[in-house]
């Protein structure tokens, strides 16, 4: 039954609990129940009290506030470091985990740039100048690193805004997160391809041709195996032509930073997984060394250790001595084993292929990645003015100058369209 009162009423429930409620506004609001009719009453006398002294509050703002001041006191105690090494290990990116060496180089730059300056601050304590002041000393003479911290910072205290740890994130420096090149990558030519290839050990020579010709990163590389050489069957075998023959890569090994030792992982870098063609004058070399150098099952390496044929080539053993030495002796001691994809990518884009061509040869999933890769050959402005020639194909007349013929298959607005991107091509070239 309900009990009548001044204000408000509580009614006693099945339970044998009360249940206090008010109207206030035109609106029915529940404080709730309580063990004993008197605990009732007095929440109701406490409300009339807040009405009548102008204190009163909304219950759903109320609880509004309540979880504001939860999250301002939860922000208040939970250091940067708390935070970002719980992010690091629960972090998703596309429904999954960060990838082990994702995970190492995070831990690295949080321990080496980000936690000597920020690691035991409160994250509602690190204001706006602060990053600016840390930004200002980061890593001066190494821009990509410093942008890496940047970002990798920016990005923790995006993620304490949308846990409604923070209102704003005080990461926001304009231009940070883009750079320049420290240096720029010179390709190898081929003759300095063939000469650091012939400087290898006959038995690890094809790592630098793939490397190279099938633009594989080192992790890839290392952990082919029999299977993953492909010869699609369709294709022609009679000399001289190559049968068409594909690389699958869909694995990686990497050093185990956390347990020691070498990992394989099942997938190669995230959104590289796929096939690579080999181009017809390698496919020699990648049949002579199968017969010669890898065992006779699926899941044999291709390139071996030397101290056990059962395992895969350590990276170690690969670059210190043979690699280094080899790029020296012919005078590139620049040029690092990722470089050699530059080389693959310039032949390939000289020969013809589109952006779209090459990101798919790489594995890259942005374009921004893939031009990273982008280069040009000398004499690559002369050789586009003479394509344009081509393409627009003069005509000599007896009574005029030169005159340009139209292709029947495009019309003229279509031409000068096409002629347009040719020659904003060579002034980019010659900018360059």
């Amino acid at each position: 039954m309900a009990g009548r009162r001044g204000f408000g009423n509580i009614k006693r429930m099945r339970s044998g609990r009360y249940q206090a409620r008010y109207t206030h506004r035109s609106i029915d609001y529940s404080l709730g129940t309580f063990g004993t009719k008197k605990q009732a009453e007095s929440a109701l006398s406490r409300t009339q009290r807040d009405i009548d002294e102008g204190t009163w509050v909304d219950p759903a703002e109320q609880a509004r506030l309540d979880t504001e001041a939860a999250r301002v006191e939860e922000a208040e105690e939970t250091t940067l470091r708390q935070y970002a090494d719980l992010w690091v290990k629960t972090r998703m990116v596309k429904g999954k985990p960060l990838a082990d060496l994702t995970r190492w180089g995070y831990a690295q730059i949080l321990r080496d740039h980000i936690y000597p300056t920020f690691g035991d601050t409160a994250l509602s304590q690190i204001t706006r100048a602060d990053v600016n002041t840390w930004h200002s000393k980061l890593l001066p003479k190494h821009p990509t690193q410093r942008s890496r911290t940047y970002d990798l910072l920016r990005a923790i205290m995006n993620s304490a805004v949308d846990d409604e740890l923070l209102d704003v994130n005080p990461v926001r420096i304009r231009g940070a997160s883009t750079t320049s090149r420290e240096s720029k990558t010179v390709p190898a030519t081929v003759d300095q391809v063939a000469d650091i290839t012939a400087a290898i050990p006959e038995q690890w020579q094809l790592t630098i041709t793939l490397a190279t010709w099938c633009t594989l990163r080192v992790g890839e590389l290392l952990a082919l195996q029999r299977r993953d050489v492909r010869v699609d069957p369709s294709s022609p075998t009679n000399p001289p032509r190559m049968p068409v023959t594909r690389l699958v890569v869909d694995r990686r090994v990497y050093q185990d930073r956390e347990k020691g030792g070498r990992k394989v992982d099942d997938g190669a870098k995230a959104g590289s997984e796929g096939t690579v063609s080999i181009p017809p004058h390698v496919v020699p070399a990648v049949f002579l060394h199968l017969t010669q150098h890898v065992g006779p099952e699926p899941t044999d390496w291709l390139f071996t250790s030397s101290r056990d044929s059962r395992e895969a080539l350590p990276k170690g053993t690969l670059y210190d001595p043979w690699y280094y030495r080899a790029r020296e002796a012919v005078g590139r001691a620049d040029l690092r084993f990722h470089d050699l994809r530059h080389t693959g990518n310039l032949y390939a884009a000289e020969s013809g292929a589109t952006l779209a061509e090459l990101m798919e040869r790489m594995r890259h999933r942005t374009v921004r990645a893939a031009l990273r890769y982008m280069h040009t050959a000398g004499g690559s402005a002369d050789r586009l003015a003479e394509r344009m020639s081509e393409y627009v194909a003069p005509k000599r007349s007896p009574t005029r100058g030169t005159e340009v013929a139209t292709p029947a298959a495009e019309s003229v607005d279509e031409k000068e369209q096409r002629i347009a991107e040719l020659e904003a091509e060579l002034r980019r070239l010659r900018e360059q």
